[in-house]
């Protein structure tokens, strides 16, 4: 609710200068509009981000989606993807890109240069700590292993984590009671604005402005891994 609230801020500001001295306006996307702001920007930000740390950092996060789909299809796959990531139940599967998608996405909005707990306890500078945590030799040529302890700067930098995820009401995060956004955002006032598109039926295929993010919409490669952000769809 907060960036609405911005959002009219400054909207007023602008349009009633005589009455308004200034506007105080933090995360206000005034200009999110179709045929204004690309619906990929959101996405294509996310995605330098973690690109301009490292080149195989990106590679592996952007492939991820290809290569946990193929697995679950495949004999013990499904039992492979929950024992990588610690999941405390096959069905939790199902949802783990989106769970990941999570981390790195809101790693990218709190890439602060100081250790914060805005959202999740996390150290400075957290998308660089994600890309060495995924680089380190350790990991070797692990995919799941190079995600999992990427992931893990997010879901546990603290070191308290539970022996096992489950995705619940916490699966986002409990100190932002995020899982009310999905509703705010799609369905409440706030999806006028950053959703008009997903209402019009003109959106992303994956239903989602900022999240939904499909391959063949970027013939160049502008949006990156976060093509694969398809999944996050499934979030609700």
């Amino acid at each position: 609710m907060e960036w609405l609230v911005a959002v009219l801020a400054a909207w007023f500001r602008l349009k009633y200068p005589h009455v308004a001295i200034g506007a105080l306006a933090s995360s206000a996307p005034i200009l999110d509009f179709d045929d204004l702001t690309s619906p990929y920007s959101f996405a294509s930000i996310v995605t330098h981000d973690f690109r301009s740390e490292s080149e195989s950092c990106y590679r592996v996060i952007k492939e991820s989606y290809d290569l946990i789909t193929h697995t679950a299809t495949q004999p013990g796959g499904v039992e492979k993807l929950r024992s990588s990531f610690h999941l405390c139940k096959k069905e939790d599967v199902d949802s783990l890109s989106g769970w990941l998608d999570t981390a790195w996405i809101y790693t990218a909005m709190t890439d602060y240069p100081t250790p914060s707990n805005f959202l999740q306890p996390m150290p400075a500078y957290p998308v660089r700590e994600m890309c060495q945590a995924m680089d380190d030799p350790k990991t070797g040529n692990d995919s799941f292993a190079k995600l999992f302890a990427a992931a893990s700067v997010y879901y546990n930098h603290s070191g308290t984590a539970p022996a096992c995820f489950g995705f619940g009401d916490d699966y986002y995060s409990e100190e932002l009671g995020a899982n009310g956004w999905n509703w705010q955002s799609r369905c409440g006032e706030d999806g006028g604005v950053l959703y008009a598109s997903d209402r019009a039926g003109t959106a992303t295929k994956a239903g989602s402005r900022q999240e939904g993010m499909v391959a063949e919409e970027f013939p160049n490669d502008e949006c990156g891994f976060c093509s694969g952000m398809v999944a996050a769809a499934q979030l609700h």
